[in-house]
């Protein structure tokens, strides 16, 4: 079944202002949709757009991908 961000249960936090989201999942069902085990060890990176889309699953190996897919949207800043 397709799993909603909306079905996750999230606690938003305030950080200098800013607010931030926590995604917590009881049931792996994320984990078995992206194929991520639960071995020790193991890392994924989920991209979370402001409207709670998934717009990225990598793996910790394959975080390249994920910087390839950032550069696709962001813009670079002189001087940064």
């Amino acid at each position: 079944g397709v799993v909603q961000t909306a079905d996750i249960p999230f606690m938003p936090l305030l950080e200098e202002g800013r607010e931030q989201h926590i995604f917590m999942e009881s049931k792996y069902e994320l984990h078995e949709k992206y194929g991520i085990t639960k071995e020790i060890g193991q890392q994924a990176f989920v991209l979370v757009r402001p409207d709670l889309y998934i717009a990225s699953a990598v793996f910790e190996e394959n975080v390249k991908e994920l910087k390839d897919f950032l550069e696709e949207y962001l813009v670079k800043v002189d001087g940064l």
